[in-house]
């Protein structure tokens, strides 16, 4: 229950004898599960979640045993690793779906990957959050361990399961990993509104404006 405070509104807990795959498998489908929160587990049961993410396409929220358990305060900054188009669609996806604007959300993202316009390209996926777009070159664990110590971070966001920084970081932040994107996903997965064309019998012109990423 404390892993998951913050996580959910609700909370039911049950017990399983054993941290097996086809355990957690079953359970995953059977309670329709789409986010896994994993606490203080061995470095052996990671291969196990991986795969479950993979297979069920789960959320996994890795919560530090170290962490300060939250009680009711909500969480309202985000640091969210983009580096990639891919990625970078992810995190659009996630904070278009889950953000809101009493959150704050810290883009990490390639040097030169930038959207043109940025603020625009925000209002038209349909993001409310207020983000702040920042590039970084070298060492990535080095860099977050600098902001993470500047800048107070409720959550970390991963696209892709960071490995090195789960077996040597050493932060006291919960870190979400996003479901992976589906076999021959598409950037684009909103449905587009446009009105109605009226056709005056001359050849008719529309132009969509479609933001892929943050």
């Amino acid at each position: 229950r404390v892993a998951a405070a913050g996580a959910a509104a609700v909370l039911d807990v049950k017990l399983a004898p054993d941290l097996d795959a086809k355990g957690l498998d079953e359970l995953a489908a059977s309670s329709g599960i789409d986010l896994l929160v994993a606490g203080s587990l061995p470095l052996s049961s990671l291969p196990i979640v991986v795969r479950l993410r993979k297979q069920r396409s789960l959320a996994v929220l890795w919560v530090p045993q170290a962490a300060t358990p939250r009680d009711d305060r909500r969480i309202t900054e985000l640091l969210c690793v983009a580096r990639g188009l891919r990625a970078r669609a992810s995190v659009a996806a996630f904070l278009r779906d889950r953000g809101d604007l009493a959150q704050r959300a810290t883009v990490l993202m390639i040097a030169g990957s930038e959207a043109h316009d940025p603020t625009a390209a925000i209002e038209v996926a349909g993001i409310r959050t207020p983000v702040e777009h920042v590039t970084a070159e070298g060492d990535l664990q080095a860099w977050l361990d600098e902001r993470i110590q500047a800048h107070p971070i409720d959550l970390l966001v991963f696209a892709r399961f960071p490995a090195r920084l789960l077996l040597s970081a050493q932060w006291q932040v919960p870190m979400l990993l996003l479901p992976p994107a589906p076999s021959g996903w598409s950037l684009v997965r909103r449905d587009i509104d446009v009105p109605d064309l009226i056709d005056d019998g001359e050849p008719l012109r529309a132009r969509v404006e479609y933001a892929t990423g943050v």
